[in-house]
């Protein structure tokens, strides 16, 4: 498995780290805000946080992004949105913006280990966020949450985690490139997957090699060939530009209004049968209105390099 940080091949190894210690994600994970024309993040509580605080806006939209295998909060799926300009995720609109770091979960070498690990980071987010909306700091109608590899399995587990526990699911979930190795396939409480918010939109950007293939949400939108390698990464060879370049699109592709199109299906996609017709289309975004379900395809050709 590739490590982004390290720039180099971890091995995946099926036994048990001898290195890994005991972690309690309950203690061990942070969260920082990032705050309207801020150029980092700070940390915020947000176990303990009151009504008192001035950080928080409770009628404003929740944006929790969730970093990847070996990544940190600066690795964040949602640095660039607040950072790029415009600033796509404040914007006019009044927005709580929370990086999840779970850098002592992720950072094993051993990438089973970190694995492992991604649904107690899920449950123990999911009750953070569970006690926001219990105690009127958040709204759930106004939940998005984003994950980047196997921060989009978090996402997927922090849906199911709630709605088994509260009742209800979050607003929107997005899942960028979510990881494959001891996911595809797997059960569905077990990994990102349809039910697990209001609207689940998956983006593939290495299907079939870091990332999962086969659609693992409500609408599966594939960036360009949906695997390795994506524009500008030139051979690719361990996928990571690829995989990353997600985050380049994620960041880009409301701002430039792109245009995805559906298909008729998976494996009609799978064979290259999918059209441009433009009755099908659908602009995807935070600000965009939700897709239909289905398959989608998103040229990224057309609107950067």
């Amino acid at each position: 498995m590739w490590s982004e940080s390290l720039n180099k091949l971890i091995d995946v190894n099926m036994g048990p780290d001898p290195q890994a210690k005991a972690y309690d994600p309950d203690e061990e994970i942070k969260y920082y805000i990032h705050k309207k024309n801020e150029k980092e993040p700070t940390h915020i509580d947000l176990r303990t946080i009151g009504s008192d605080n001035n950080d928080i806006d409770a009628n404003g939209m929740w944006f929790f992004g969730v970093h990847g295998y070996q990544e940190n909060v600066f690795y964040s799926p949602l640095k660039l949105l607040v950072q790029g300009k415009p600033i796509i995720i404040h914007g006019n609109r009044s927005a709580n913006v929370i990086h999840v770091d779970w850098v002592d979960g992720a950072s094993s070498n051993w990438y089973p280990t970190a694995a492992n690990n991604v649904k107690p980071v899920a449950i123990a987010v999911a009750k953070v966020i569970r006690r926001l909306v219990e105690t009127g700091l958040a709204k759930k109608e106004l939940t998005h949450l984003i994950g980047f590899s196997l921060g989009a399995h978090v996402v997927g587990i922090i849906g199911q985690s709630l709605f088994e526990t509260a009742g209800w699911k979050p607003w929107r979930i997005s899942g960028l490139d979510p990881a494959r190795p001891f996911f595809e396939g797997y059960p569905p409480e077990e990994t990102i997957d349809p039910q697990d918010g209001e609207y689940v939109e998956i983006f593939h950007t290495t299907g079939g090699q870091l990332g999962v293939w086969r659609p693992h949400g409500q609408v599966d939108v594939y960036v360009n060939t949906g695997f390795a390698p994506q524009p500008g990464c030139g051979t690719d060879m361990f996928y990571v530009c690829s995989h990353s370049f997600i985050k380049r699109v994620f960041a880009n592709y409301t701002n430039l209004e792109m245009q995805s199109y559906r298909c008729t299906g998976f494996e009609d996609f799978a064979q290259g049968k999918c059209n441009h017709d433009f009755n099908t289309a659908c602009t995807v975004g935070f600000s965009a209105q939700n897709c239909k379900e289905g398959v989608y395809h998103l040229d990224t050709t057309k609107y950067f390099e």
